[in-house]
């Protein structure tokens, strides 16, 4: 720690003591990335073991915040030193990720906690951006309900990018970490989920004068609600689009009936694996086997991947699941698949000569075994996007 002191020019000075100098994480979204680490599987243990001198965290006060007008500073909040006495405040999915991390970056890393529960990213852009967007009306539209507003007003657009991220504007960020999706995953806005998210980094990006700001996007996992396929490929679209944006896959996590799961550990060590690989350059399979293709051949669909490290696997050893043909009357049948290569599955299934589609995982909350050969799961998808 070293003591950072700042003169004015009238003479006056403040002195503040045992400051870091390292990396400085952003991490924003709604519940679930501000869960804490005592409130998940494992927590209360890795909490008791947390003296992590290296790590600070700023924990804005949650539940508030809200402004209808760029505020200068937050509402409120405090930095900590990370110990076993107070580790189990911290968001788990900021913790986990700085713990699996800070080993391999070797310097200390800052977590600020900008996250709040039951809010859409609608609230997390500006209000003016917003104005002229037509994927912006369904929303406008909801909030002249005053009972939609929320505590403190937060539903509206652009209350949350004014109170809690413009404050701290232009930070020197390492990066951001995205995890929300939850409250807009039903229609119609997880139809223009992909427009929304894509002018939210654009413009934190240019607000934060960082134009390649790193941005990790957490891809919602598990759960029953129907419109949630729709909305993780809409952050699949946006991570495959975007330079230096990852998609950290979830999808072999969550609950089907438990909105807020408790196995967060997975999803901050797979955000430090991605972040090694899209932030720091390390030469390892950190993101996701992607979809890149899908040909017909006879009466199967062979699909190819990208992002496959050294081959695709099955992680249990057993057949393939989760994939499913169209022969091109919108009903999907379940189907069998083989891998057939490093980075191919053949895709057949009983009574489908014709296959012309091809998806998978695309339910709420599939039971998937694709994966690379760093055991980073395949997230799902469909060929023909939109059909």
């Amino acid at each position: 720690g070293r003591t950072l002191t700042v003169r004015a020019a009238g003479g006056s000075q403040r002195v503040l003591e045992n400051v870091l100098v390292g990396d400085v994480w952003l991490l924003a979204g709604q519940s679930n990335m501000g869960i804490p680490v005592i409130e998940t599987d494992g927590g209360p243990e890795a909490a008791t073991q947390a003296d992590h001198p290296w790590l600070r965290v700023f924990n804005q006060w949650p539940f508030q915040g809200a402004s209808r007008q760029r505020a200068r500073d937050v509402t409120g909040g405090n930095w900590l030193v990370c110990s076993p006495q107070n580790a189990g405040s911290i968001s788990a999915v900021g913790f986990y990720f700085a713990q699996s991390l800070q080993p391999f970056v070797d310097a200390p890393i800052g977590l600020v906690a900008t996250a709040m529960g039951g809010t859409w990213i609608e609230s997390w852009i500006d209000a003016e951006t917003q104005l002229p967007m037509k994927e912006a009306e369904f929303y406008r539209q909801m909030c002249a309900d005053a009972a939609f507003l929320g505590e403190g007003q937060y539903r509206l657009p652009g209350t949350l990018y004014n109170g809690k991220v413009a404050p701290l504007q232009p930070m020197a960020l390492r990066g951001a970490i995205w995890y929300q999706g939850e409250g807009t995953g039903s229609p119609p806005l997880n139809a223009v989920y992909e427009t929304m998210l894509t002018t939210l980094i654009r413009r934190w990006r240019e607000d934060f004068q960082q134009p390649e700001l790193p941005f990790l996007i957490v891809q919602l996992p598990r759960h029953q609600e129907q419109g949630w396929p729709l909305l993780r490929e809409a952050q699949a679209r946006v991570a495959a689009r975007l330079p230096q944006t990852g998609l950290a896959v979830t999808i072999d996590s969550g609950s089907p009936t438990d909105l807020h799961p408790r196995d967060k550990r997975i999803v901050g060590e797979r955000l430090s694996v991605l972040a090694r690989s899209l932030v720091f350059g390390e030469k390892i399979a950190g993101e996701a086997p992607v979809f890149l293709s899908a040909e017909r051949d006879g009466d199967a669909i062979v699909v190819r991947f990208g992002k496959i490290g050294r081959g695709l696997k099955s992680r249990d050893g057993q057949a393939l699941r989760e994939f499913a043909l169209d022969s091109g009357d919108g009903v999907f049948v379940p189907a069998e698949a083989r891998i057939t290569g490093p980075d191919v599955v053949r895709v057949s299934a009983p009574g489908v000569s014709s296959p012309v589609v091809v998806r998978y995982a695309w339910s709420p909350a599939p039971e998937v075994n694709l994966a690379n050969s760093d055991d980073i799961p395949a997230g799902p998808f469909r060929s023909g996007a939109g059909k």
